[in-house]
């Protein structure tokens, strides 16, 4: 049988409340509380360089960004 009738059969009589998530909802969970964590991490980590007003923008833009560094990085890395 194909995967799409399957789903459709599954969908079918979904009220959305157990089987399926509801479109347009937040299901972020504990990879939010990672990121919220990792970015509080980094603003202490860049804290010492927020010497001026300039140094206070780049820091946080810094600790809002340091995850796709991360990445860019281990790809790099790794050949990728």
């Amino acid at each position: 049988m194909p995967v799409k009738k399957v789903v459709e059969q599954k969908c079918a009589n979904c009220d959305h409340s157990s089987c399926c998530q509801k479109l347009g909802s937040n299901q972020g969970g504990s990879s939010s509380a990672v990121y919220g964590l990792g970015f509080v991490g980094a603003l202490i980590y860049f804290f010492p360089t927020m010497n001026t007003f300039n140094g206070v923008i780049m820091g946080i833009v810094k600790s809002l960004v340091w995850p796709g560094i991360l990445v860019h990085q281990a790809f790099t890395l790794l050949g990728l």
